[in-house]
């Protein structure tokens, strides 16, 4: 267990040391990169001091996410600070300008990666609400600047609309996903509920719900 809460220390100093100055400058010249693999050059390339930066990439991407989620309550104060400024960071303006799946990696010997998974939030009314991962509003949840920000009250708000008479909430199908693609992207939202049965919309609907409320 120590090892893990060092790993977990570990990284949140990485990407505190980039995210405390607010930088999202973070892709390089295109011209350094004419060589790259015609697939990748619809995509920029993220500067190498940050991707490389350090032992790991300086960015975070959605496994922090879910690190910070599971040791805030468990880490020091200074520990705390730092995610909170990482959280901050995220949840800025300028991350809003990042995109999607942040961009192409440039390793060494003129190799190119894809990059991901990044950070993005969901019910965001900056996109107009284009991204409604519920498992990802989730993983937020359970972070005290978030849910203390005006966009995660704003998505609140905006999932209030699918409350019904009863009190409970009825939520777009493709809200809940159950598929056999990744966890960590919100693809398996299934409670095993019977899904032949429409009532598992309202079901795990109101349980989803009545989570994002109960931390505020």
């Amino acid at each position: 267990m120590d090892a893990l809460f060092n790993f977990a220390n570990e990284r949140i100093n990485e990407i505190y040391d980039f995210t405390k100055n607010m930088d999202f400058d973070i892709y390089d010249d295109p011209d350094n990169h004419i060589a790259m693999p015609k697939p990748f050059r619809d995509r920029p390339v993220i500067k190498p001091a940050i991707a490389y930066g350090g032992e790991y990439c300086r960015l975070p991407v959605i496994y922090d996410i879910l690190t910070l989620a599971e040791v805030y309550d468990k880490v020091s104060v200074d520990i705390k600070t730092k995610i909170d400024n990482i959280v901050t960071y995220i949840l800025s303006s300028g991350y809003d300008n990042v995109i999607f799946m942040y961009g192409i990696l440039a390793a060494p010997k003129r190799r190119y990666y894809a990059m991901g998974w990044d950070c993005k939030k969901p019910f965001n009314d900056n996109q107009n609400y284009s991204y409604p991962n519920l498992h990802r509003l989730l993983l937020y949840s359970r972070l005290p600047v978030a849910v203390k920000s005006s966009w995660y009250s704003n998505a609140i708000d905006f999932l209030s609309q699918y409350k019904t008479a009863n009190g409970t909430y009825i939520f777009p199908a493709d809200y809940l996903p159950e598929a056999d693609r990744n966890w960590i992207l919100g693809n398996h939202m299934s409670l095993a509920e019977n899904r032949r049965k429409k009532q598992y919309i309202e079901i795990e609907s109101t349980f989803y719900m009545h989570k994002l409320l109960n931390v505020l």
